[in-house]
């Protein structure tokens, strides 16, 4: 599966287009073929208890061919979700939770209700659904289920998730000045009452 992971990739497009479009391409032919499909994107939040529920994969590089392998219904993890971080495609077979009741969606199948109960508990995720029913692709997030998409809808979902992440990330970087100054701050007031405690106990 991980060398899979490393095919396509022509030279002239940026990193983040080659993902988008390993996801979009995947999802479409899987789509045609009503083969069904449950890929999460993890975002600011670890979802490290969703992946610790699958097989480790590692792929370094996402393709359209790796996510056809992983849900053709011959493979054993076809039943699970795939989880994403970045780039790389983490793990397979990973279990979600299943929670829609709040939400009125009781009557959605098990991928779909799948993917709400993740959105719904972890709101900066994206979840791309494909139904072996009707071949539909939709997205959840944030508790809500957004159906049915072409696939120009696919791509702006997959746009705005890598922006946030962009702004989440420069965020960050922009908190880091004041975090550190805080924390130097922190340690030189330690340090002093320390020097304190210590000359009136001399």
């Amino acid at each position: 599966l991980t060398s899979l992971g490393q095919l396509g990739g022509r030279r002239g497009r940026s990193t983040d287009d080659r993902f988008k479009e390993a996801i979009v391409s995947a999802c479409t032919r899987l789509a045609a073929r009503r083969e069904g499909a449950l890929i999460v994107l993890e975002g600011k939040t670890p979802l490290a208890e969703t992946i610790a529920s699958g097989i480790p994969v590692q792929a370094r590089t996402l393709s359209a061919e790796l996510l056809e392998t992983i849900f053709s219904p011959k493979t054993p993890l076809h039943d699970g979700a795939v989880v994403l971080r970045g780039e790389r495609l983490v793990a397979a077979s990973c279990i979600l939770p299943v929670e829609t009741e709040g939400t009125g969606e009781t009557h959605l199948g098990t991928r779909h209700r799948a993917a709400m109960g993740l959105s719904a508990r972890v709101p900066d995720a994206l979840a791309i659904v494909v139904s072996e029913e009707t071949g539909q692709i939709s997205v959840a997030r944030e508790g809500h289920m957004h159906r049915d998409l072409l696939t120009g809808q696919l791509e702006e979902w997959l746009d705005r998730f890598q922006g946030q992440t962009v702004r989440q990330g420069r965020a960050t970087w922009q908190q880091f000045p004041s975090n550190l100054a805080s924390w130097l701050r922190g340690a030189s007031l330690s340090t002093t009452l320390w020097n304190l405690v210590m000359a009136i106990a001399l």
